[in-house]
């Protein structure tokens, strides 16, 4: 298991609309999300306007994988780019810096 999450009821419709049911997301840029498990807590079940799986590409980084400056390159460019490491992730939808750190590892090769 990746993830779970618990959303709080909201009790009854609005008419007009009122457009404020939650979003609610998983992003796995490894791909390793093979399928996902919706279980209602309430009696009265569940209604949903909207499901959309998307199916990305892995992330790739500034740096050349396989060349010894590819993380150090890789890092220095979401700095510039984001304002900071911590910034990069927040926005490239990692849960840390040491995850956005581990997946540029990766992609660089180890």
């Amino acid at each position: 298991m990746l993830s779970t999450l618990t959303q709080p009821v909201i009790g009854g419709a609005c008419e007009p609309g009122c457009n404020n049911a939650p979003f609610l997301g998983f992003y796995d840029p490894k791909g390793r999300i093979a399928s996902f498990v919706i279980t209602p807590a309430d009696v009265n079940g569940l209604a949903w306007n909207q499901v959309s799986l998307i199916d990305e590409p892995a992330l790739s980084f500034a740096g050349t994988p396989g060349q010894t400056n590819c993380r150090s390159q890789s890092i220095a460019t979401l700095r510039g780019l984001y304002g900071g490491l911590a910034n990069a992730a927040v926005a490239l939808g990692f849960t840390s810096t040491a995850a956005l750190r581990n997946d540029i590892k990766e992609y660089c090769g180890g």
